[in-house]
């Protein structure tokens, strides 16, 4: 899965201890100080260079290998980047807005109680009929049909 040959060996406390300094200096500066992820992103970055650099790696051998990371990890970028188009366009078209007036429109006081209780019954249900070795897996029909409309109650 991972063509990729680690450029310094060391043991797992120093790498566990290199890990946590940089997600709790991550945390500090984007929460205490109120940087931009972008900023406390970079700075770990060239934390993990000077790092590297203090080792007796070269500079050369990081960056090959920071752009063979990136390289594998391309067709997730692309899944995200055409995601992100089609979201875009079908707001652009109206569609998700129009999903959003007429499925307010449909909870009406009548329904509104109707979809909160059916999710709730469904759940219950769902645990009644499933043999013991199948309850982690489904919750029932009736839990499904109220489920998709909890994200427009609130």
């Amino acid at each position: 899965m991972f063509s990729f040959k680690s450029l310094l060996e060391m043991p797992r406390w120093e790498a566990l201890l290199v890990v946590l300094v940089l997600i709790a200096g991550m945390g500090y500066t984007i929460i205490s100080l109120g940087w931009l992820p972008h900023m406390s992103i970079v700075t770990a970055i060239s934390a993990l260079l000077a790092y590297g650099l203090c080792r007796g790696l070269k500079y050369g051998d990081m960056q090959n290998g920071m752009v063979g990371a990136v390289g594998q990890g391309m067709g997730a970028i692309y899944l995200f980047f055409f995601i992100g188009l089609m979201v875009s366009a079908l707001m652009m078209s109206g569609a998700i807005p129009t999903l959003m007036y007429y499925g307010f429109g449909l909870i009406s006081p009548t329904y509104f109680y109707f979809f909160r209780l059916r999710p709730l019954l469904g759940h219950r249900r769902g645990h009644r009929q499933q043999p013991d070795h199948l309850r982690h897996r489904r919750r029932g029909v009736h839990g499904d049909e109220g489920r998709r409309f909890m994200p427009i109650w609130r």
